[in-house]
């Protein structure tokens, strides 16, 4: 064989080798490859490393995608609870794009469109939530104390049928507080008013979902909801790993920062925080003027004496010591000096 031929034979696959091997680079950041065959996305993934791709890029190639996570603040929303307070609630969430599902990535707009995506659901039921009547918080205080019903109901919201269901009609907030431990929650005004002092309401409608079949007691509805409370923690403190496979990505955290209050609400709070403030000082001042006032009464000093000293001490009163002189005229200094003189001679 013709040794010119043989080598370029040699120095042509070398050559299609040499121009199809790419990196996929495993950092800064870290990301895959989504590998594409004619310019189209195929859905196969490959991990960081070297890679070999036919006649890069026309016939093969790779998309590179970053796997490191998405930090997104959620936009502040101004709502009013249905007592009329106004507030602003602002929300935190992370994200990773799921490698299992990269067509669903790229059809939902990348990062992009999901940011996108998660910021309408956000605005919509934030904003439901908080100005309900029926379910949700109904003062500003419930508002401060309903986190985890807010991140469950938001959750529940991305995620859809990836959460174990919870057997029970009645609303998860609910549950959390009724099956809180050591004891269940107080509740407040307005539940008190729809599930009674003590949870009657609730106890009432666990028997009768027992009745039917709904689960075998209340001890297998505890055990959902504890599940459902442990869930919700985790994606709180960023644990989550919860698949939103339509969208390619994996929900690690979701969580809201407290409220803000606005309006005549912060004003109220304000003016109510600096009467705390100077209450809590007058109470410190006078347990101070106490200590000191004992501590002179220790010398033997009587207590008027003991007080009226620490009052001085702190500047609450003065002492003074007056003197006032008298002007007189030669003529009636000599007149007084007669006087006395006839009235100390012996």
């Amino acid at each position: 064989m013709n040794p010119i031929f043989c080598g370029l034979i040699v120095f042509v696959i070398g050559a299609i080798f040499l121009q199809g091997y790419r990196n996929i680079p495993a950092s800064d950041p870290p990301s895959v490859g989504l590998r594409t065959f004619l310019g189209k996305i195929t859905g196969r993934v490959v991990q960081s490393g070297w890679h070999f791709f036919l006649f890069y890029p026309w016939i093969q190639g790779f998309i590179l995608e970053s796997v490191e996570t998405r930090d997104m603040s959620l936009s502040p929303q101004k709502v009013r609870t249905p007592d009329q307070a106004e507030c602003k609630i602002s929300g935190k969430i992370s994200w990773v794009f799921d490698t299992c599902h990269p067509l669903e990535f790229v059809n939902s707009g990348g990062d992009k469109g999901i940011a996108e995506k998660l910021e309408n659901i956000w605005q919509g039921i934030i904003r439901e939530w908080a100005v309900s009547s029926v379910g949700g918080p109904q003062t500003y205080m419930e508002l401060i104390g309903s986190g985890e019903e807010a991140v469950d109901l938001l959750l529940k919201s991305i995620v859809r049928n990836k959460l174990k269901k919870i057997p029970s009609d009645i609303p998860t907030g609910i549950l959390f507080k009724y099956f809180k431990k050591p004891f269940p929650l107080k509740p407040t005004p307005s539940e008190t008013k729809a599930w009674g002092a003590k949870w009657q309401k609730v106890g009432v409608i666990i028997q009768k979902e027992i009745a039917d079949g709904r689960y075998q007691d209340a001890a297998e509805l505890e055990q959902a909801v504890k599940e459902r409370r442990g869930v919700i923690n985790d994606v709180r403190q960023g644990r989550g790993k919860f698949e939103k496979s339509e969208w390619g990505i994996l929900i690690q955290l979701l969580n809201l920062t407290e409220p803000e209050p606005l309006g005549e609400l912060a004003k109220a709070m304000e003016l109510q925080t600096k009467e705390a403030r100077e209450e809590a000082a007058d109470k410190t001042e006078i347990a101070n003027f106490r200590k000191r006032s004992a501590e002179l009464r220790e010398d033997g000093r009587e207590i008027e004496a003991a007080d009226e000293i620490v009052y001085i001490e702190r500047g609450k009163a003065t002492k003074e010591i007056k003197k006032h002189e008298i002007s007189l005229s030669p003529e009636t200094k000599s007149l007084l000096e007669g006087i006395l003189q006839k009235i100390l001679k012996p």
